[in-house]
């Protein structure tokens, strides 16, 4: 219920604003659920060739689960980034995490904005 007040938040600020506003998630929330919330607002998780792809160790798991994931690497906490585009605006969101279905969302890594220069925004897991 709270991802869809807050979808339905970010929703209402991109059309107040005319662009499209970064998404809110929250550090340490659930990576699987946010792929939900994010496609019911219109943003699509961004396909990557398996050659372009850098992932290793215990984090290949997340790679062939997520075909949005550009890497993982092999470490204790499998970090793995996914990148999610609607229109002309493009982030990344850095996962930590062991278990695919339960990997967390730790930082959001603005790319590009039609509004203008890229961003970046970091939260702090809880």
């Amino acid at each position: 219920m709270r991802s869809l007040v807050v979808a339905a938040i970010v929703c209402l600020s991109g059309a107040a604003f005319g662009a499209e506003a970064v998404p809110s998630l929250e550090a340490g929330s659930s990576y699987f659920e946010a792929r939900i919330s994010l496609a019911l607002l219109g943003w699509e998780p961004q396909r990557v060739a398996s050659a372009g792809r850098a992932c290793s160790g215990g984090g290949i798991r997340s790679c062939e689960m997520y075909e949005e994931m550009l890497g993982c690497s092999g470490l204790e906490q499998h970090r793995c980034q996914a990148v999610w585009r609607k229109n002309n605006s493009e982030f990344y969101i850095d996962t930590v995490g062991t278990d695919p279905i339960f990997i967390r969302m730790n930082t959001i890594k603005y790319i590009n904005n039609s509004d203008g220069p890229a961003s970046s925004l970091k939260s702090e897991p809880k």
